[in-house]
């Protein structure tokens, strides 16, 4: 008599396709937003994924969202390949009511796909605890050359882009700029 095991293993899932967000939300301040969100082309919609179990599905035309936590904690927000860039709102703390506090609550952020694919100028600014950051496909700035992405992110260390656009990106002030994409402590990366 032969005996044989099966083991049976799950299909992995494929790649999540959009922007993950990695957050850390205070329990004082269980609120997280953006702003300055612009469709993908020909999108109708998109969907956040806020990692508490909410999904949530907005028009293409949405340009304001926050949502509210039930506590504070690690979340990872998924946002579907419906946009193409969008924008942390918490940037500054000029202005609370529209850029919030959200901006130390970032702690990574990685893009993959290629219609959600451009940072908007100054869209992770005043993110001191961003550590990390990937996008496949960028404009690394947003009809702002002037601008730095990644300003004042001074425990930003890695921040990778892909091959193909390494003299795109180069070319840009943003990288140009000293340090590039104002990230001072970051390596950047064409590895994607």
């Amino acid at each position: 008599i032969i005996t044989k095991t099966l083991t049976l293993v799950a299909a992995p899932e494929p790649p999540f396709v959009g922007t993950t967000i990695r957050v850390a939300i205070p329990d004082g301040s269980p609120t997280f937003g953006f702003v300055n969100i612009a469709k993908a082309e020909d999108a109708e919609s998109f969907t956040i994924d806020w990692g508490d179990g909410t999904v949530q599905e907005f028009a293409a035309d949405a340009d304001h969202i926050t949502h509210e936590y039930p506590h504070g904690g690690d979340y990872e927000i998924r946002i579907s390949d419906g946009v193409s860039s969008i924008k942390q709102s918490g940037s500054s703390a000029q202005d609370p009511d529209y850029y919030g506090v959200y901006a130390p609550m970032v702690r990574s952020v990685a893009a993959n796909g290629e219609r959600l694919s451009t940072i908007p100028a100054n869209a992770f600014r005043h993110c001191a605890n961003i550590t990390y950051a990937a996008f496949r496909a960028v404009s690394a700035v947003n009809g702002r050359s002037g601008t730095v992405p990644f300003n004042e992110c001074d425990a930003l260390t890695e921040l990778h882009f892909a091959a193909v656009h390494e003299e795109e990106i180069k070319a840009t002030l943003a990288y140009k700029s000293d340090p590039p994409f104002g990230a001072p402590n970051a390596t950047i990366y064409f590895d994607l």
